[in-house]
């Protein structure tokens, strides 16, 4: 499976370096499939969510890590 990932993780990157270039960032790849980029200029990160969610895709954005400080 290790390998099965890391094929499917240097396809993405691969991908998102020929399909976005210098629009995005890689900021993080440990290891297994999760990306993290960053969005340098263009589409913001809610609108490229939207997108993909409508082709099928579930990407989320780095604010749904995120911890509420507030309290309920």
């Amino acid at each position: 499976m290790r390998r099965l990932y890391q094929n499917k993780c240097q396809l993405m990157l691969e991908n998102i370096n020929k399909y976005f270039g210098d629009v995005v960032e890689v900021i993080s790849q440990q290891a297994g499939l999760p990306i993290t980029f960053r969005w340098n200029k263009g589409i913001s990160e809610i609108q490229f969510t939207q997108s993909a969610k409508e082709a099928g895709i579930i990407i989320r954005p780095l604010r749904y890590y995120e911890v509420s400080t507030q309290s309920h």
